[in-house]
């Protein structure tokens, strides 16, 4: 039996990140395009795992848009070449800000001890109570 599928290769990381998504995550995705194969199966995937979807994106494909329950528009790639200064990523950039801005901003004392445990896991930092073993 010959079964040909279309395999999308998917970087280890967006299969390795797909099992920590459950319905308590919220999965910000960004896809200027909105054509971004990884971006759109991470989309699927946290979808079908219970997550919500915040999509950026200047898309204007419904099929796109209805993958998200929250979409945020972002600079159209149409008129690009008019501004060749600015960077399409700029404004997602931009957005992206704006959102963890408020995301921050939201429980101070719960995302004060997030951030003091990253900042401990990314110095190599044990938490107190526990030695390194070795």
């Amino acid at each position: 039996m010959n079964t040909k599928r279309k395999t999308l290769k998917m970087p280890v990381r967006y299969l390795m990140n797909a099992v920590l998504v459950d319905e308590t995550v919220t999965v910000v995705a960004i896809t200027l395009s909105g054509a971004t194969e990884e971006v759109l199966w991470g989309v699927r995937e946290a979808r079908r795992r219970g997550a919500r979807v915040v999509l950026m994106t200047a898309s204007q494909d419904p099929q796109v848009l209805a993958q998200a329950e929250e979409v945020l528009p972002v600079a159209s790639e149409e008129y690009l070449s008019a501004g060749l200064r600015i960077s399409p990523q700029f404004p997602i950039l931009v957005m992206t800000d704006l959102f963890f801005a408020y995301y921050l901003g939201s429980n101070e004392f719960f995302n004060r001890e997030r951030y003091q445990r990253t900042m401990q896991a990314m110095l190599g930092v044990l938490p107190q109570g526990r030695e390194r073993k070795g």
